[in-house]
This record gives C-alpha cells, sequence and structure tokens, in this order.
C-alpha cells in the first residue's frame, strides 16, 4: 500500500472514531442536562449542524492540502523529487525576465553520468535509481540557494545559475559539479564516476528557456564526444554538425529497418604458402544522398544510439545466407571474423538476443571469429571474461583486434580466451623505414609466438611492408596489396580458383 493510501485509511479511522464517540457521548451528554423536548429537539438540530460544519471545514482544509500537495508532485520529477522539464522551463523563462536589460547572464549547465546506461544495464535499474537520487543530493545541496535545479531526462540534470561571461567562474563551478559526481558511490563497488557537462548562456546562446535548452543540450553532447569527465560551453558550429549527425541517425535507422547495407570481404593469406586463410567481414552503408558513409562514422552513431545490436544482427544473418549461397562457409572457408562492439558485451539486454541469434545459427558457430579491441574488454573485464567463455563454449574463436593501441598486459592476454592477435594497421603503414615502429612490430611478433596465439597484420599495402612482416615471423597479412574487399561473388571466384 502506498504511502498516500495509507494516509487516507488513517484520515477515515480518524472521522470514523471521532464521529462514532461524537453521536454516542454527546446524545447521553444532552440527555443528562436537558429535560424539555422541545428545547432537546432544538439542541440535536443544532448539534447536527455544529457537526456538519465541523467536518465540512476539516474536508475543505483536507482538500486544499491535497491539491496543493497534488500540484507539488505535479511539479517534481517522481523519482529525485526535482522540478521536472516543463516546470525548469518555465523557471527559467521567469529567471530571464528578470535579468532582462540588466546586462547579467544566466547560465545552465547540463549534466550526464558518463556511462550510465551501461552501468544501468549491468548493475541493474535499482542501481542506476541509487546514483541518480544520490547525484539529485549533491546537487540540491550545493546549489540550490543558486537558482532552479532539474531532471530534464533519465540521467540529464540542469542546474542554473546567474553568471558572467568570465570562463574561470564557468570552470569553477563546472569543476563543483564534477566533484558532486565523484562523491557517488554505489554499495559494495569500487566505480569512480564522472559526468560530462555543457553550458549555454543567456544571452549569448538563446533569448528563451527554449532555445537554451537546446543549446545546452548541443553543448552536453559536444562534451560527452570529448570523452568522460569533459564539460564544453556551446558551440555553434558543432551545433551545425550535430543536427547534421541527428538528420544522418534519422537515416540510418531507416537503413537498419530496410536492411539496406552491403557485406564485403577481405581475404587474410597465410605468409609462407599465400593460401587464403580467412576473411574479415566488413560492411558499407550506400547513402541515397551522401553516397557511401565511412564505417567508422555510422558506427559510432549506431553504439551512441543503442542501434549497434541491430546492425550486428543484420551482417550474421547476410554473412550466413551469402556465405551458404555460394556453398563457401566450412567447405573452402574454415574461419569467418566480424567485428564485434563494446556494447554487444556490456548489456544484458543485449547479450540475451545476442546468444539467441547465435543459438538459432549453432552449426557456423565453429566458423566464427569474434574480433573485439582491447578498450571495448577493458571497460568492463569480468563481465567481457564471462561472456568470451560462453562464447568460446559455442564454438567461436576471438581475436584483439587493433592491437597495441589499447593498453592490454601480458598477464590479461593470458587470461582471456585468444585465438590472434591483429596488430594494428598504425604500426605497418610506415614498415620498415620506421624505426620505432618496426621495434614494436618485432615486440609484437614475439609477443604473439610466446603466447602460442596467430599473429594478422592489418593495412599491408606495399612490397616492403609484406617482405618486413614476413622475416620477422609474422603468420598471416591482409590489406590492398594482397586483396581489396570484395562482394560474394567475387570471394567465391578467387576461392575456387577464378
Amino acid at each position: 500500500m502506498t504511502e498516500v493510501s495509507n494516509r487516507a485509511l488513517r484520515l477515515t479511522l480518524i472521522y470514523l472514531v471521532f464521529g462514532s464517540l461524537w453521536i454516542a457521548f454527546s446524545d447521553q451528554a444532552l440527555a443528562m442536562m436537558v429535560d424539555d423536548p422541545q428545547l432537546m429537539a432544538l439542541l440535536q438540530t443544532l448539534k447536527g449542524w455544529f457537526f456538519v460544519l465541523v467536518t465540512g471545514l476539516l474536508f475543505f482544509l483536507l482538500a486544499r492540502r491535497a491539491l496543493a500537495d497534488q500540484k507539488e508532485l505535479m511539479r517534481r520529477d517522481g523519482l529525485t523529487g526535482l522540478l521536472n522539464r516543463g516546470v525548469l522551463r518555465d523557471e527559467i523563462d521567469d529567471q530571464i525576465r528578470l535579468l532582462q536589460g540588466q546586462g547579467q547572464h544566466l547560465a545552465l549547465f547540463f549534466v550526464n553520468i558518463d556511462g550510465f546506461k551501461q552501468i544501468n544495464a549491468t548493475l541493474g535499474q535499482a542501481a542506476g535509481d541509487n546514483l541518480l537520487l544520490q547525484l539529485a543530493s549533491q546537487l540540491r545541496r550545493e546549489f540550490e540557494a543558486t537558482g532552479p535545479i532539474g531532471r530534464i531526462g533519465a540521467d540529464e540534470f540542469v542546474v542554473t545559475m546567474r553568471a558572467s561571461e568570465n570562463s574561470s567562474q564557468l570552470d569553477e563551478r563546472a569543476l563543483r559539479i564534477m566533484a558532486c559526481c565523484r562523491r557517488i558511490q554505489l554499495p559494495q563497488q569500487t566505480l569512480q564516476f564522472s559526468c560530462g557537462i555543457g553550458v549555454s548562456l543567456f544571452p549569448d546562446d538563446g533569448g528563451n528557456a527554449r532555445e537554451l535548452l537546446a543549446s545546452g543540450a548541443v553543448a552536453l553532447e559536444q562534451a560527452k564526444a570529448a570523452g568522460p569527465g569533459q564539460y564544453r560551453l556551446f558551440n555553434r558550429a558543432f551545433s551545425e554538425s550535430f543536427e547534421d549527425s541527428l538528420k544522418l541517425v534519422q537515416d540510418l535507422r531507416l537503413a537498419i529497418q530496410e536492411r539496406s547495407f552491403d557485406l564485403v570481404y577481405q581475404p587474410q593469406f597465410a605468409v609462407a604458402s599465400g593460401q587464403v586463410t580467412g576473411v574479415e567481414v566488413l560492411l558499407r552503408w550506400e547513402h541515397p544522398e551522401r553516397g557511401p558513409v565511412p564505417p567508422a562514422r555510422f558506427i559510432r552513431l549506431a553504439e551512441q544510439q543503442g542501434l549497434i545490436h541491430d546492425i550486428t544482427r543484420i551482417v550474421l544473418e547476410k554473412m550466413v545466407a551469402e556465405l551458404r549461397g555460394c556453398d563457401l562457409l566450412g567447405t573452402v572457408l574454415q574461419r569467418v571474423s566480424i567485428n564485434v562492439s563494446a556494447q554487444e558485451f556490456g548489456f544484458r539486454d543485449y547479450l540475451d538476443d545476442f546468444f539467441q541469434l547465435l543459438a538459432r545459427n549453432e552449426d557456423v558457430c565453429q566458423y566464427l571469429q569474434f574480433e573485439i579491441t582491447e578498450t571495448a574488454i577493458m571497460s568492463n573485464l569480468e563481465a567481457s571474461l564471462d561472456t568470451m567463455e560462453r562464447l568460446r563454449r559455442m564454438g567461436i574463436r576471438f581475436s584483439i583486434d587493433d592491437f597495441g593501441t589499447g593498453y592490454s598486459s601480458l598477464h590479461l592476454l593470458k587470461r582471456l580466451p585468444l585465438h590472434e592477435l591483429k596488430i594494428d594497421r598504425s604500426f605497418i603503414s610506415d614498415l620498415p623505414h620506421d624505426a620505432n615502429d618496426a621495434m614494436i612490430a618485432r615486440t609484437i611478433i614475439v609477443m604473439a609466438q610466446s603466447l602460442k596465439m596467430r599473429l594478422v597484420a592489418e593495412g599491408v599495402e606495399t612490397e616492403a611492408q609484406r617482405q618486413f612482416l614476413a622475416d620477422n615471423g609474422c603468420d598471416e597479412m591482409q590489406g590492398f596489396l594482397l586483396a581489396r574487399p570484395m562482394p560474394v561473388e567475387q570471394l567465391h571466384k578467387l576461392l575456387n580458383g577464378g
């Protein structure tokens, strides 16, 4: 039973007890004091009216209080008790009216907990709500006296305060907000939390609440794009880029709905024999107006918008259909590598669907190899280890993509169920002329050999690079020198000697 229901029940019981006592004892008291029947009748009537007036006044006061409480609740966010978006917008407009003509500025600080969606997905909604409540409490304690504070989204807060254009003052207040975020903790967790902050200023970035809220949201996106724990002032040039990204996201959703992506396959070759040992599946998106969209751009947008799992599903289903259709999978082709996002490993909802998708194609799992970056694994190491072990039992192999650009240790590499390392192309492009890159490449080759892992060099584009890698014991390589990414029909010809 809710607190409101409990309160209503208590009031009803009090009324019933008081009414019953009044009726019982007031009649007895009158009978003891009055003998005249006419006077008794008059007093009984007056007593009844008195009871009606008292109870009517009581109900009026209770109803007025209930309506006031309801009105206040409608102004507040249900979880944190902060102002909701609509009320905050009205409060900002009121602040602007007070400041107009005074030459003063109003600053809106948009606050967003870094990685909140992943925290919510991996630790559960209760943990996420705990974080929001703690941050709301910290912000209220620190800034409630400076201006209205509201919660306008799942994990987005707005702190308002009068300010100057002095950047040092804005820096100081942003640092205070970041300190609030660092103070929040979860029971039995050692996680350190950070937040991104976007700032919009009246009148520079908008003349009313609607414009300032829109500008602040763009500034927050700019801060999030810069990385965890960053803050940014609204930048109009970024706003135009942001609007373009929003349009591209809409187009990406439509492309996913219509499955309008193409797959190409880049062969990988054994250094010793020159034979094709496997292929890497690469995704291509031909936009109807923009032309080819770089994968790095639309994959990043898909991860930000929670669309990456839909894209992975399309890649897996199209790959299985195409390679089966050409009778390549499991015959002349024994290994197919697919890039997998960190989100596939970190979100419980994604994982459940991910495993179901693989279970429906259980016969092809033995030929699949997932490429995942060092950074993706380290973002949630224990969860990644558990997921990789479950996938390994299904027959799937693993490769560390872009090896050398992250922060893997030998101890970590020994813990992971890995079959392959892929040396990042940034260490290949200047071989053999760059001494540092040559030293790094040799070190990674020796490391892979000592760990008994296959080493694949990607981005091989010159004969000098190929010769250097062959001389130093690299197992396999891929790149434009050997074969460009190709559609499945061309791959079929290559693998069948065409």
